[in-house]
């Protein structure tokens, strides 16, 4: 497998030697970019129009090996070198019917040597719980999927994917990788520790928690909050909810605040939470943050060293960690280019949600407050 990148920093670059570098025939181009070069560029629409297979998103910020950019787009091509192929399929949901457009997506990638599926969405009203149903349905549960949300820079007004089909506020975009000697690898990684009692949700509507015990959720989450509840909804970036698999065992996945109701005490979270299920809030430093992906780092790095080759990590992380972060966000990246090695390119975005199982092999998740890092290589 060769990995190449290219960046570039303006919507109106003329360096056309980049760009016939970015044409040139691969298996797999995955781009990364600023909003702004899907809503005012031509240069997507131009490297789309060169039959390049194509697939990607826009971001909240663009990742590349121990860096985080801005207002950027991140070019990573991939040749198998004749040892696999990549194929996209592109869907939608119809009428709310993610489980039927996971099984179409499921149904056009199903294929001999299928190793992986990178998939990208839209990254508002999004509720990719059953689309991950609809694709297992198809390709088993084992099958290692990522990807994530787009992003539009916070504002959750827009947000695009790419594919040979074009731009789309609405494409689902899944991209398969296939091949004998191709290998995949995950970690996800969090952080956050918990605080306070373990309550249950007694009324919640998809992504809407409104009574936690009885209680409006607001009061509850103001209560622990303390002073910090005057920055409400910002401040929410801080204290996450981990959802519990029952009253005392934690499932591994974390739900952002992303806004406040007052009128009903509601609060809107980052995926789907079920009435009946158990939560307790969470915190962190940015200590803290780093800390968990430099530990993370090491140890993944060190299982997958004797299983094959890496030769390119994809890279996945939640906006809200970015927010939390500010400008200390470069270090979590830096930590995984450390771990996995320095000559290692590196892709990958800020997200409004990031996929992926909570352990490998296993059904995909939607994750907030995570990052996931998956390792793309081959066994010779």
């Amino acid at each position: 497998m060769e990995v190449t990148q290219h960046i570039i920093r303006s919507t109106q670059t003329e360096d056309d030697a980049i760009l016939q570098a970015i044409k040139a025939p691969c298996d797999l181009l995955l781009v990364f970019a600023s909003p702004a070069f899907f809503s005012s560029s031509s240069l997507l629409t131009d490297i789309i129009a060169s039959g390049v297979p194509v697939a990607g998103c826009g971001t909240s910020g663009e990742i590349t090996a121990g860096d985080v950019r801005e207002q950027s787009a991140v070019f990573t091509r991939i040749d198998l070198k004749g040892k696999g192929f990549a194929h996209i399929a592109v869907s939608q949901v119809h009428e709310e019917d993610y489980f039927n457009c996971g099984k179409a997506l499921g149904e056009s990638l199903r294929g001999d040597d299928l190793k992986a599926v990178i998939i990208f969405t839209r990254g508002i009203d999004f509720v990719p719980g059953e689309m991950f149903d609809g694709l297992h349905h198809v390709l088993g549960t084992d099958l290692l999927i990522c990807g994530g949300m787009a992003g539009d820079n916070a504002s959750y007004v827009q947000t695009f994917t790419l594919s040979p089909q074009g731009i789309s506020d609405h494409d689902v975009v899944a991209a398969g990788l296939y091949g004998d000697n191709l290998a995949v690898s995950q970690a996800v990684i969090g952080g956050w520790q918990s605080f306070g009692p373990i309550r249950q949700v007694t009324r919640s509507e998809n992504n809407i928690l409104y009574e936690l015990d009885g209680t409006p959720a607001l009061d509850i989450y103001k209560k622990y909050l303390g002073r910090s509840a005057s920055r409400l909804p910002v401040s929410g970036l801080l204290f996450p909810l981990e959802m519990m698999d029952s009253y005392d065992e934690p499932s591994g996945l974390l739900r952002v605040l992303y806004d406040v109701n007052e009128s009903d005490g509601s609060l809107i979270l980052g995926g789907k939470i079920e009435q009946g299920a158990y939560l307790r809030l969470m915190h962190a430093s940015t200590n803290d943050l780093i800390s968990g992906v430099e530990d993370a780092a090491q140890s993944f790095s060190l299982s997958v060293e004797n299983q094959f080759k890496p030769a390119f990590a994809l890279v996945v992380s939640c906006l809200a960690r970015k927010i939390v972060m500010g400008d200390q966000v470069e270090e979590e990246v830096e930590a995984i280019t450390s771990a996995l090695g320095q000559n290692l390119p590196v892709c990958g975005f800020y997200s409004n949600g990031e996929f992926g199982p909570l352990t490998a092999p296993g059904p995909c998740k939607l994750h907030n407050q995570t990052m996931i890092v998956t390792l793309f290589g081959t066994t010779d």
